[in-house]
């Protein structure tokens, strides 16, 4: 009797294990190519056709829905990103920058307006081509 129950206890223990190992969920991102970090090359100016080449070290992240600015000179910017993959569209709302200096920070990146809407012009393997009403960004995978 006793090794009756002890196989049953083994196997509800074996169960519940299982059951929570399945029961598990891992979010899977559905940005696609556009995930990752991408270090920006130029960045022209729609006026005035200027083009800025920034500092080497400047990057931007994608990650399910948050878009990450990061650079060595200019600090950080965190925000919330939507995209919408078949119109090539991404919407940027970077929640707290609330004042000018950090519009400022966000000029850096070519960003004039909080929130920003992109229009996804070109992205692959190796490139990432972001056009906003005043600027359009290059960047490459890094």
């Amino acid at each position: 009797m006793k090794i009756i129950k002890g196989n049953i206890f083994i196997c509800l223990i074996s169960a519940l294990v299982v059951l929570c190992v399945l029961s598990g969920c891992r979010k899977v991102s559905h940005n696609g190519k556009l995930d990752g970090q991408w270090q920006i090359m130029k960045i022209e100016n729609l006026e005035t056709s200027e083009e800025i080449v920034p500092e080497k070290r400047m990057y931007i992240c994608f990650n399910l829905h948050v878009v990450q600015l990061t650079s060595v000179g200019f600090g950080n910017a965190s925000g919330n990103m939507q995209y919408d993959k078949k119109a090539g569209i991404l919407n940027w709302d970077f929640p707290y920058i609330t004042d000018e200096s950090g519009m400022n920070r966000l000029n850096k990146w070519g960003i004039y307006t909080n929130p920003v809407r992109l229009e996804v012009l070109k992205v692959n393997n190796r490139a990432l081509i972001l056009k906003t009403p005043e600027t359009v960004i290059t960047c490459r995978r890094f």
